[in-house]
């Protein structure tokens, strides 16, 4: 039976509920902050997770030895291969949890995160994001 023209996938499908997310308040309290600071008052930063100190040297020195080998190619969209292992090793061993390194993605953070699963392509009907560890910073978003 021949599908009909009239009809467009869009008409097929359910609406996002990506709509429904709350903004990304920490940017408002990013500002805040900024208000604060401007004027001569003393903040401590923790909105953004952004660490206090600089980068382990161990990861400096690897960063370095990766540079001075030319190894300065994109990396997998989903990822490090050895980096996805290493976490579904670090899920076993600290939690007795065995997750497969193929569900793990790693992120530049979790807006890219929740970016990447909110995305239609990868979502048939019915499926919905979880998060499996660590803070959304945001409300948590089932």
């Amino acid at each position: 039976m021949a599908a009909d023209p009239n009809q467009t996938l869009a008409s097929t499908q359910e609406p996002s509920r990506r709509s429904d997310v709350p903004p990304f308040m920490v940017m408002d309290v990013m500002a805040a902050a900024a208000r604060i600071e401007a004027a001569g008052g003393h903040v401590i930063h923790m909105e953004v997770g952004q660490p206090a100190t600089g980068a382990p040297k161990t990861a400096i020195a690897a960063a370095h030895a990766a540079l001075e080998a030319g190894r300065i190619d994109y990396t997998s969209a989903l990822g490090i291969p050895s980096l996805r292992e290493r976490i579904a090793r670090h899920y076993r061993d600290a939690y007795g949890c065995d997750v497969s390194p193929e569900r793990i993605v790693v992120t530049t953070g979790s807006s890219g995160g929740f970016n990447s699963n909110s995305s239609p392509r990868r979502k048939p009907a019915g499926h919905q994001s979880h998060r499996a560890s660590g803070p959304m910073g945001e409300s948590e978003i089932a």
